[in-house]
C-alpha cells in the first residue's frame, strides 16, 4: 500500500532475499486491509486476490521448507518448548 505496488513481486523478492540467508519470515495480516470484494476498495486496503496469490507462491515455491501453523498451533508449540527451558534455567 504504501509503495503502491499493484503486484505480489516486491513480497517475492523480499522471502527469496530472506529465504537466502538463513532467516524467517513471519506473515501477519490484519483482515482491516485486505479488501475482500464488497463495495469500493479503500486507499489503505490491497485485494486479497493479492494475498491468496502470494500465499501460493510460498507453497509453491517452498514446499516443504515452511512452517504453515496458526496461531494456536504456534503458541502451543511454543509453550510445549521453550516454557519448560526457560523454567528449567532459572
Amino acid at each position: 500500500i504504501i509503495l503502491q505496488e499493484d503486484s505480489i513481486d516486491v513480497w517475492r523478492e523480499k522471502l527469496r532475499w530472506i529465504a537466502s540467508h538463513g532467516g524467517m519470515a513471519l506473515l501477519n495480516v490484519h483482515p482491516d486491509y485486505i479488501h475482500f470484494g464488497d463495495g469500493r476498495q479503500g486507499r489503505e486496503e490491497f485485494p486479497a486476490s493479492l494475498y491468496a496469490g502470494f500465499l501460493q507462491s510460498v507453497k509453491d515455491d517452498y514446499q516443504d521448507r515452511f512452517y504453515h501453523a496458526l496461531p494456536g498451533q504456534v503458541a502451543a508449540y511454543c509453550r510445549s518448548s521453550a516454557l519448560p527451558a526457560m523454567v528449567d534455567t532459572a
